[in-house]
């Protein structure tokens, strides 16, 4: 997945205009390694734990002479980035084999990225104090793979997005998201599809 010029989660598929003015890095969730394809006019910068990276590094993905830029993040460690004008703060708070969460502050906006629920919340107390002051202040929204999202409750899910109460939630795949996630946010999403 990729970051647009504020910082915010991009969704973009190949063939659509938006997708060839790429300027933000790629972010690597369970969304980065589907249907994988380097816009043509993006400066490659990619940034995730070092296992993603491992993983995406290949010479199909970026051929053999890439000048591609690979930033490791190491779970609890924020770094500063910036794309455009645009100052962002990316931490990785949690990573396993299956899950990964990001906590990304652009200065306006507190925002939760995750693939799956961790099945265990044991790394929210290890976690940095920028998350932990950003779950004070409330975060603003939550960005989740909703490809294996169902009407059936997700217990692990749940009681994760109980703890942030985000104000608004969406799905990095854009699909519809079940009543019981969405009846979780602080706010009514007052632009939501009928």
């Amino acid at each position: 997945m990729f970051l647009n010029d504020i910082g915010l989660p991009l969704i973009v598929e190949s063939g659509k205009k938006s997708f060839e003015k790429i300027v933000g890095p790629l972010l690597l969730t369970s969304a980065a390694f589907k249907d994988f394809k380097i816009p043509e006019n993006w400066r490659p910068y990619v940034i995730g734990s070092e296992e993603d990276i491992f993983r995406l590094k290949s010479p199909q993905n970026f051929g053999e002479n890439s000048d591609c830029l690979f930033e490791v993040l190491k779970p609890n460690v924020s770094i500063n980035i910036e794309i455009e004008a645009t100052k962002i703060r990316l931490t990785l708070i949690h990573h396993d084999l299956i899950s990964r969460i990001y906590y990304l502050d652009n200065g306006l906006s507190k925002i939760v990225i995750m693939d799956h629920a961790p099945a265990y919340l044991d790394f929210i107390p290890k976690a940095n104090a920028s998350f932990h002051i950003g779950l004070s202040q409330g975060i603003d929204v939550l960005f989740l793979d909703d490809e294996f999202l169902t009407e059936n409750l997700n217990e692990d899910l749940y009681q994760f997005v109980h703890l942030l109460k985000p104000k608004n939630i969406y799905g990095l795949q854009q699909k519809e998201l079940p009543n019981w996630l969405l009846s979780l946010r602080r706010c009514k999403d007052i632009y939501a599809r009928p």
